[in-house]
């Protein structure tokens, strides 16, 4: 695997785990000529068996083919036995998505909270975290009510910069539905009196989304507005599971996949879907959130009965001004 071609410093530190925490303890004794489909299989199976994540068997034997991949092409080895592997399941987290009722709790219950826009953002167009908080104002225009996801606010031991989306399929423009578009108009009002207020204290990046500050809003700060929220909601946690006995607080990840579902069951088609959540195809969409640079326009029939429940479960005013900070 060529470093230079990995742009991601995230995918560096995915990369080193799987080498360095995982396939070198389990098989770094074998040369690469001596090495069997059973190795490989060993090595899988004992990971599954301490309970890793069907995630992370994944990325540990997507490494594995990669690096033999590398190595068969310099005819380092004749054939790539981990491609003859099939990667076991893991365990899986609890439920990744909220019902429709809950969403339609949740968005009835951020009235007023400072971040009500970014949360209305997330449900509504299903944008991941890092590009809801990395989204400038440069990249919206309130007049045509058109959304632009071109960047994503990145994070890496703990420090934050402004960078590319996650993938290609992810840079993606909205007709947004007017809820979003007028929960921006207010949070613009809000920001500005935020800025007032700080004074020179103000730090000036041009997000969206900003701490009462100005500075971007870190991963963590997020959590813990996200987990506030849906404990005021009264949303309980993550239900326990067969393959995952204990239950799980949720994450802003999963607004993402709330929005997914939240969209197929109000009868958007999946390959509406799949293009509003920045897939390249619907078989993601359809199997993890369904439980060019074309608009996206989402004031359409096909969005019709999504965005009457939008409205009819929110207040008729959008709130101003609130009190919540991080």
């Amino acid at each position: 695997m060529d470093r230079r071609k990995i742009k991601s410093e995230n995918t560096v530190d995915g990369l080193a785990w799987a080498v360095g925490k995982q396939l070198i303890p389990a098989i770094g004794g074998y040369r690469l000529r001596n090495l069997e489909c059973e190795h490989v299989e060993a090595m899988l199976a004992a990971m599954t068996a301490r309970g890793m994540s069907s995630s992370s068997l994944t990325r540990v034997h997507t490494t594995l083919t990669r690096a033999l991949k590398w190595a068969q092409r310099r005819r380092k080895v004749s054939r790539n036995v981990s491609e003859l592997v099939e990667t076991p399941v893991g365990t899986q987290r609890p439920s990744k998505a909220l019902t429709v009722r809950q969403v339609q709790t949740v968005l009835n219950t951020v009235r007023d909270d400072r971040l009500e826009a970014l949360w209305i953002l997330g449900f509504v167009l299903g944008m991941r975290p890092g590009e809801l908080t990395g989204l400038l104002w440069a990249h919206v225009d309130l007049d045509a009510g058109v959304i632009t996801v071109w960047e994503s606010l990145k994070h890496r031991k703990g420090k934050v910069w402004q960078g590319e989306t996650k993938t290609r399929q992810s840079r993606r423009r909205f007709k947004a539905l007017p809820i979003a578009i007028e929960a921006l108009r207010a949070h613009r009002a809000r920001q500005a009196a935020e800025q007032l207020s700080a004074g020179d204290l103000w730090t000036g990046t041009g997000h969206v989304f900003t701490t009462t500050t100005g500075t971007p809003i870190e991963p963590a700060s997020l959590r813990r507005a996200f987990r506030a929220l849906i404990k005021t909601a009264g949303i309980p946690d993550k239900q326990p599971t067969e393959e995952c006995p204990e239950p799980g607080q949720w994450h802003p990840n999963e607004i993402r996949h709330s929005a997914g579902s939240y969209m197929d069951a109000m009868g958007v088609p999946p390959k509406r879907v799949a293009s509003i959540l920045g897939h390249k195809g619907t078989r993601t969409t359809e199997t993890v959130y369904i439980h060019g640079q074309e608009i996206i326009d989402m004031t359409g029939d096909e969005f019709e009965a999504y965005g009457n429940q939008l409205v009819t479960s929110r207040p008729k005013e959008l709130a101003t001004d609130g009190e919540k900070t991080f």
